[in-house]
This record gives C-alpha cells, sequence and structure tokens, in this order.
C-alpha cells in the first residue's frame, strides 16, 4: 500500500502543476493544494518529486527573487516549452511564454545574419512586469 500511496501524492503535485500550467508555482503553492485536498506528503518529498520532474523535462524551474525563491511550471510535451524563451519578472516570478510572431522573427534573424540557432530549453530573459513597475 504504501507505494500506491506515494504514488497517489505524486499524481496530485503532477496534476496541480498541469491544471495551473499557465502559471509557475512555489512549493508553498504546492503544498497549500495538497492540504486542501486532505493529502499529506512532506517538503522534502515534494522537492524530490519536482527535481525528479524537471530532470524528465515535464516541468520548468524558475528561479525568482535573487536565489530566494524556486518557481516550478507545467512544460507540457518536451517541445512546447523548449521551442519559445520565457521571460520572468524579477519582482513577483510571474513567468510569460514569447511564444510570438516577433521571436520567430528573432530566431531567424539570428541564425541567417549571426550563424547561431537559439537554444531556448530553460532560456529566461528577465524584467520586471507591468503590474510590479506600477
Amino acid at each position: 500500500m504504501g507505494k500506491e500511496y506515494t504514488t497517489l501524492k505524486r499524481n496530485a503535485v503532477y496534476e496541480y502543476l498541469k491544471i495551473n500550467y499557465e502559471n509557475a508555482v512555489s512549493v508553498l503553492d504546492i503544498m497549500d493544494y495538497l492540504k486542501e485536498q486532505d493529502i499529506s506528503m512532506n517538503i522534502t518529498s515534494v522537492y524530490r518529486y519536482l527535481d525528479k520532474l524537471y530532470d524528465q523535462r515535464k516541468i520548468l524551474k524558475f528561479v525568482a527573487d535573487k536565489g530566494n525563491m524556486t518557481l516550478y511550471q507545467y512544460s507540457g510535451t518536451e517541445s512546447e516549452c523548449n521551442n519559445h524563451l520565457h521571460m520572468q519578472c524579477v519582482k513577483c516570478g510571474k513567468v510569460t511564454h514569447l511564444d510570438c510572431e516577433f521571436m520567430n522573427n528573432m530566431y531567424t534573424h539570428l541564425e541567417k545574419e549571426h550563424g547561431y540557432r537559439l537554444m531556448c530549453s530553460n532560456s529566461v530573459l528577465y524584467g520586471v512586469c507591468n503590474n510590479c513597475e506600477k
């Protein structure tokens, strides 16, 4: 029963990430969700499982607030998030997918004019979002 119970806990973490695929979430967000679902899982196990999902390229990992907080985000299939850059707010940690025509033009420009193919896996540009700028 122990292994099945652990799998249920891990599935709950993974499902939470999938449900919130548009947002980067913290371990504390995950812990709050587990508590709401009446699932007991210690924080060390959550971190270990997140590291495993990251190693399997199932989630993205962003360091926010000068290394004081790490955020995690479901990446879908490997190609979905590995084919575009991300923009992260250095104040609130919000992550935006830069999957737009401008980025396609930039890729073409870099390859054609500079001879480089951009590698997007885990590539993040940093700035301040409009909400934090106000």
